[in-house]
């Protein structure tokens, strides 16, 4: 067992516990910390060796929700043990997985490993205002929706300049971006959407990425979506219907390449972890990740 208090604290406490023996990590927090431990099995050239478990410790838990596991990690820790006794494997599903590539602002090389990913557009503003709200989880979910959509008719009906428009203007505004899908590079260069799916995903009440239901393909979003278009679309969005949208991009595929255009560089979020700074990505399906169920 190790108690982190950063992400910089994340590979060496998994580093300690692969080499006391671990088979199975159970990571006690929501999707971004499973994704940070995720991503110090890569980079320590394990993510073979081990199963991994989310417990539905954070505030929004979409892995956890996609595999049926709800309990705390003690409980969970209690049904692992006698398989470790007997010296087996326990129950584990295998879950599609995205790999990210992308080139940072200084030329660095960027690559992550994940289920979700908003490289720009209406998903990843989404993030950055949730992170703001007082508190999480489906409630801060739809105050995020409601401060947006009262925003936005505070923009339609020209109200005099109030934080409520700014709210909107910074939720809705799209990211300039070269896209190309599957060899096809998209006509729109302002997105409103730059989404990536490796499965269907329960979003708090939203149900996303259904074209990803099935294995073998990502679930990719890419071009005009305005707030209206968003807004219009939240009944589609909370029965897992595909966003009816003129301008918009929705599709199966192998394959989304993203480059940054004008002054704006791409700040992608996955599996709800920030990041910043980068120029362009590539996103395509990686290897399955093992995830235990007892």
């Amino acid at each position: 067992m190790a108690l982190t208090s950063s992400v910089d604290e994340i590979r060496p406490a998994v580093a300690q516990m692969l080499r006391e023996g671990a088979r199975v990590l159970v990571s006690d927090g929501g999707d971004g910390a499973l994704h940070q431990v995720l991503h110090a099995l890569d980079e320590l050239g394990a993510a073979d060796d081990v199963l991994v478990m989310p417990t539905g410790g954070g505030t929004i838990d979409f892995v956890a929700h996609k595999v049926g596991v709800r309990r705390s990690a003690e409980q969970l820790v209690e049904q692992l043990v006698p398989y470790a006794i007997r010296g087996e494997v326990p129950p584990h599903v295998a879950l599609p997985s995205l790999l990210i590539d992308g080139v940072r602002v200084d030329g660095r090389r960027f690559r992550r490993r994940g289920f979700a990913l908003a490289a720009g557009g209406i998903g990843q503003r989404f993030f950055e205002a949730y992170y703001q709200e007082p508190e999480s989880g489906t409630r801060a979910i739809l105050r995020v929706v409601r401060r947006g959509a009262s925003g936005q008719l505070a923009r339609a009906t020209h109200a005099p300049f109030s934080e409520r428009r700014a709210y909107a203007e910074r939720l809705f505004r799209p990211t300039q971006a070269r896209v190309t899908i599957d060899n096809e590079v998209l006509s729109a260069t302002r997105h409103g959407a730059l989404h990536a799916g490796a499965f269907d995903i329960v979003l708090g009440p939203f149900r996303v990425f259904p074209f990803a239901r099935e294995p073998g393909a990502m679930h990719l979003q890419a071009g005009e979506l305005s707030a209206w278009d968003v807004l219009s679309n939240i009944p589609r969005l909370t029965s897992g219907s595909k966003i009816r949208a003129d301008g918009l991009v929705e599709t199966r595929g192998q394959h989304m390449s993203v480059e940054a255009l004008g002054d704006e560089n791409l700040d992608p979020v996955i599996d709800g972890e920030l990041y910043f700074g980068l120029v362009s990505l590539e996103v395509r399906l990686g290897d399955p990740v093992r995830i235990a169920r007892p």
